[in-house]
């Protein structure tokens, strides 16, 4: 039986300790993403923002530009964007971040 398939040829290409997880972001931790970075290309130029808000009755997230401008983005659309995480935070910091928010 041949065991080799596209999804092992995507882990075999990602860095040591990277791996891709398929499938639509669990709504539960939609507002994780609050505060997290973007980097988007408009019209040639590349525009930083921070997602500001998730809905969860829609499923998306508001993404705030530096030139003010806003964005509402679902899910695959801000996975293309997105910064990565910065992990000097620790995660602890994070977790008590969103739960003093509720």
């Amino acid at each position: 039986m041949d065991f080799s398939s596209k999804e092992n040829d995507v882990e075999e290409s990602l860095p040591t300790g990277v791996f891709e997880i398929s499938g639509e972001l669990n709504v539960g931790f939609g507002q994780w993403f609050e505060g997290r970075e973007v980097h988007k290309l408009f019209g040639g130029k590349y525009y930083n923002g921070k997602v500001t808000k998730f809905d969860e009755k829609t499923d998306w997230f508001r993404v705030k530009y530096e030139d003010v401008d806003n964005e509402d983005l679902e899910w695959h659309e801000l996975e293309e964007v997105l910064q990565p995480l910065d992990t000097n935070i620790p995660l602890k910091d994070v977790v008590t971040k969103i739960i003093k928010s509720k």
